[in-house]
């Protein structure tokens, strides 16, 4: 794709139509159209449309290749990015590192997929703080696709982005920006000035030169970034609307010089700490933590909840937030699924009959305690399928 989303949409889903038809609603071939449908909603946003189109796309490779294959690999990886998008860290971290071990031992350590998943897992680390974890996952991707792509490959133009947000990250916004200059020249080269990760490029160096108090070239380059975004994302995309904010925040204190934060300025930081937060939290905090920091989004959506729109819509937010705490599923809970699908893919390769249907029964049992008094739609709900769906694939 490159980002004629609305044109390459009948296409993919003919694609599908034609894969299911002819070859069935269970082959490879209609996962891998699957998959591509499922990338494209995800491409322009639309994760509820995206997300069982891959869920589909996984079991389907998971049931016809095996556990272990690349391809299945590839489906593990796009449902984790899925899950990070939404914000449910904890169920996006296993399946990354899932599709790691699968490409490491399938492909090898140096392969260029490789270094795309460990460019995936150092992104959800970043995202959620855990900058030591983080860095040297980036710096052996970048390495990786350095030396097998080549150092004008998109996917290097990618690593250079992810390891220069990453040194943001820890205010070493120096050493960033020559990433970021690398990135984007790699970008605009590869794949042109219109392409949505030249956007992507521009809106990092924009915020780079923003922090450094290099107001106009950091409104020049994040009104290129919108300009792309609003052409080939369109105006509601959380991208689009990513750069429209940032723009609107550089150019107020443009306006104001050395005046105190405007109102868009502390909005703009207010939800970059809150998300951070509830990231921080979705990945490992305890249930105490998160009962906490959901009374302080509530204590301060009530605060600003009858300010001007701005705040208001601030106020929406932050309760956004607070129900993705309290529907997101304990940590635990993909600790357990980890384990259980790790289980099964050794049952499914080595197992007898009889110790599958051992592993299955125990399966069904677990499934019953986490599902006991739960809500349809609850997290332990949603556990409990998917562990009696685990069971149903030992075939007992």
């Amino acid at each position: 794709m490159v980002g004629d989303y609305g044109a390459a949409r009948p296409l993919y889903e003919r694609a599908l139509a034609i894969s299911e038809q002819a070859l069935g609603p269970s082959h490879p071939d209609t996962a891998g159209s699957l998959n591509s449908l499922a990338e494209l909603f995800r491409a322009v946003g639309d994760y509820g449309a995206a997300r069982p189109l891959s869920e589909r796309a996984l079991a389907i490779r998971e049931q016809t290749l095996g556990p272990s294959h690349p391809d299945t690999a590839t489906s593990l990886n796009n449902l984790a990015l899925l899950l990070e998008a939404v914000g449910d860290y904890g169920a996006a971290r296993p399946l990354y590192e899932r599709a790691l071990a699968i490409r490491e031992q399938a492909l090898g350590p140096s392969h260029p997929n490789t270094a795309t998943s460990l460019n995936n897992l150092a992104e959800l680390f970043r995202v959620v703080g855990d900058y030591g974890a983080a860095r040297p996952l980036y710096e052996r991707a970048l390495a990786v696709t350095e030396q097998t792509l080549g150092p004008s490959h998109p996917d290097t133009a990618t690593s250079l982005n992810n390891l220069a947000l990453l040194l943001e990250a820890v205010r070493d916004y120096g050493a960033a920006r020559p990433l970021y200059e690398r990135a984007l020249a790699v970008t605009e080269q590869a794949l042109g000035p219109s392409h949505p990760d030249t956007a992507g490029s521009l809106n990092n160096l924009a915020i780079n030169h923003y922090y450094q108090n290099e107001l106009e070239t950091a409104a020049d380059l994040m009104r290129q970034a919108l300009t792309i975004r609003e052409q080939r994302l369109g105006p509601d995309h959380p991208e689009t609307q990513s750069s429209r904010q940032s723009l609107a925040a550089i150019e107020q204190r443009l306006a104001g010089g050395g005046a105190k934060p405007s109102a868009e300025t502390k909005i703009a930081q207010i939800t970059q700490q809150t998300e951070v937060a509830v990231a921080q939290v979705l990945a490992g905090g305890t249930a105490e933590q998160r009962a906490v920091l959901m009374q302080r989004l509530e204590d301060g959506a009530r605060k600003i909840e009858n300010g001007d729109s701005a705040w208001q819509t601030l106020a929406t937010h932050l309760r956004t937030l607070k129900a993705r705490l309290e529907s997101a599923e304990p940590p635990e809970y993909a600790e357990l699924r980890q384990r259980a699908e790790a289980a099964v893919a050794r049952a499914l390769d080595e197992d007898t009959p009889e110790e599958r249907a051992a592993l299955a029964e125990k399966l069904r049992v677990t499934a019953d305690a986490y599902a006991g008094g739960q809500p349809p739609g609850s997290p332990g709900e949603a556990l409990a399928a998917d562990l009696r769906a685990l069971a149903v694939r030992l075939g007992a």
